[in-house]
């Protein structure tokens, strides 16, 4: 376990070092040293691996120690806080690692087998209440201990004794095995069991429950009920969360929470558009989703939110049906073209926590990329992530019915995998820019939903969704989105249609079920009197799409508001996108990616 944990944030080959030594010091000492000094020098080291681990921790986070609050972390890892989130879990894990291996190898040498696989069991049994241990490891050590313990016990008697009771003790050591095998319930998430046999979990309990971690659970379904109403001027992706730390199999929150207050959220670097948000459960509601960058919450929900160490907003208690809350968001506005001048001089806090693989990660994903990057031209990471972007969407299928990967998550998506959901496509997708040094994460939200009116959204269960976002220097972090757009809304719209056909409830609200809102097309001024003709406007038809994109189509295939062809490549060599080069097909990267007016005026989800 201890591995795992230095295997996902680097210095595996360190540890094992670390063992070595420590093991081969404990066998000497076995020799000659008394139990109770032994078990004197391992309450020492312990004290001095905690102390250790304390001056790791960057000072401004060593400044939130207090007594009360490591008493909750300590409650909060032994309930099921994972060990990952530490900010700082490597060193945590090399500081500790040498105290239950010193303990155990001694005792090993002197021949106290059941006190020996007591110290590795109790170890063990750390990590299973921390989640971060599964159902065969949790077996492994209370099998290791019942050998240990039992055949210690027999050996009292004598050989005759072992060989007379050792069928009593095969009975034990089977039992707990297929008991285990036995059990239905396996975690899916903190929240959401899965039970094999019933349903496949929703997109959204996996997702947006707003839970430490997340996982990939295989096939999902898609919940069709309202979960809240927005009114805002503008659509944006409601973002719930984001995630930093991949351990090859899910997703983990890294930092502490800190209670919400009044110009604790600051702007992001840049110029940005001001968007104000008045959010309305429609049910129990665990989150508050919100365009980013967040940067004021009003309503009573203020009074006890929490903002991550990501600066994303958390309930202190489950929002009710008809809670209200109003945000205020500052969205970035860098065009492509100041993007792709942004550079790489990133500060060391985001590199060193948003560049994380875990050690074990293939080096045919990186290969992949690398391929890929050459193959589209990008020379910055702007023109990297559009890269990626585009090659997955155009490479893979969307599907809900998938199995889960074995191994690591985006190895199996990229080579083994023809299709996936949106947690698949935006796990691999920062997987793979992060192999090339570019800081990405993975985050969680909503899309925007559907249109009802000017101003208001409808979000649905199903609109839940998984994306990426990317940093770059004096600009902060933009949004990408590679999962492909057009299976998702035809797979969505038709669970909202079978749900409305069988009666369901709370599939609609706010008058969504009369169908999608569509913007009005303004009839150009001519400058004609009554009575003369309209001049022919031919081929030029000036709109608007349903996020507010100005686009104006033509017989030659269509330019943006900017004058930017229509899906224009975004390779380094086509130059800036601000001074006439080729743009890439979003119209602004704060922004949802346009749809084709073909495809149901609402937004997809995962």
């Amino acid at each position: 376990m201890f591995y795992h944990v230095v295997d996902v944030v680097g210095g595996a080959t360190f540890l094992l070092m670390e063992v070595a030594v420590v093991a081969a010091t404990a066998a000497w000492l076995g020799g000659f040293l008394r139990e109770r000094t032994a078990v004197g020098l391992t309450v020492a080291g312990f004290a001095l691996a905690l102390i250790g681990y304390f001056l790791s921790v960057p000072p401004s986070a060593r400044a939130l120690f207090t007594i009360g609050r490591v008493a909750g972390d300590v409650l909060a890892l032994v309930t099921g806080l994972s060990v990952l989130r530490l900010l700082n879990a490597g060193a945590w894990a090399l500081f500790l690692v040498p105290v239950p291996t010193f303990l155990a190898t001694y005792l090993l040498v002197r021949r106290r087998y059941a006190a020996a696989a007591t110290v590795g069991a109790a170890t063990t049994g750390f990590f299973v209440l921390t989640s971060d241990a599964g159902v065969g490891v949790a077996l492994a050590a209370a099998v290791g201990l019942t050998l240990a313990v039992g055949l210690s016990e027999l050996s009292a008697a004598g050989r005759t004794g072992v060989l007379a009771q050792w069928d009593t003790l095969a009975v034990v050591v089977a039992a707990m095995v297929v008991v285990t095998s036995l059990v239905t319930v396996v975690p899916g998430s903190a929240a959401n069991p899965v039970v094999p046999g019933s349903n496949s979990p929703t997109i959204e309990s996996s997702l947006v429950a707003n839970t430490d971690s997340v996982g990939v659970l295989g096939s999902i379904r898609l919940s069709p009920e309202v979960r809240f109403t927005v009114e805002a001027e503008e659509p944006a992706y409601w973002r719930v969360g984001s995630y930093d730390r991949y351990t090859g199999g899910r997703w983990v929150r890294t930092g502490d929470t800190t209670p919400y207050a009044s110009g604790s959220l600051g702007g992001p670097p840049g110029e940005s558009d001001r968007l104000v948000q008045q959010v309305t459960a429609r049910g129990q509601l665990d989150a508050l989703p919100s365009a980013w960058k967040p940067v004021e919450l009003r309503g009573r929900t203020a009074d006890t939110a929490q903002v991550t160490d990501h600066e994303g907003l958390k309930p202190g208690t489950t929002l009710l049906e008809n809670d209200t809350y109003t945000v205020v968001s500052q969205r970035p506005t860098a065009t492509s073209g100041e993007l792709r001048r942004a550079g790489t001089d990133y500060p060391s806090t985001i590199s060193s926590r948003y560049t994380q693989l875990p050690e074990s990660t293939p080096d045919r994903v990186g290969e992949r990329t690398a391929t890929v990057l050459e193959q589209a031209d990008a020379s910055n990471p702007y023109d990297a992530a559009v890269a990626v972007e585009r090659h997955l969407e155009r490479t893979k299928e969307y599907s809900l019915d998938v199995p889960a990967p074995q191994g690591n998550t985006a190895d199996s998506f990229l080579f083994e995998m023809d299709a996936g959901y949106c947690v698949y496509y935006a796990t691999t997708m920062v997987t793979m820019l992060r192999t090339q040094g570019v800081p990405a994460r993975f985050v969680v939200g909503y899309t925007p939903g559907q249109r009802v009116s000017e101003d208001e959204w409808v979000v649905r269960g199903l609109d839940s969704h998984a994306w990426v976002e990317v940093y770059f220097p004096d600009r902060g972090w933009v949004q990408f989105d590679p999962t492909p757009s057009g299976p998702r809304e035809d797979t969505e719209q038709a669970s909202v249609e079978t749900a409305r056909e069988e009666g369901a409830d709370n599939v609609d609200a706010a008058g969504s079920e009369n169908g999608s809102y569509e913007t009005p097309t303004s009839t150009p001024d001519t400058g004609s009197t009554p009575g003369e003709s309209t001049p022919d406007i031919g081929a030029v038809n000036p709109g608007a799409d349903e996020f507010g994109n100005v686009t104006i189509a033509t017989a030659a295939g269509g330019l943006t508001g900017d004058a930017t062809p229509a899906g224009g490549g975004g390779s380094g060599a086509g130059g800036d996108g601000d001074e006439g080069g080729p743009q890439p097909a979003r119209t602004s990267p704060s922004a949802p990616r346009p749809r084709s007016a073909s495809s149901p005026a609402r937004a997809a989800s995962g």
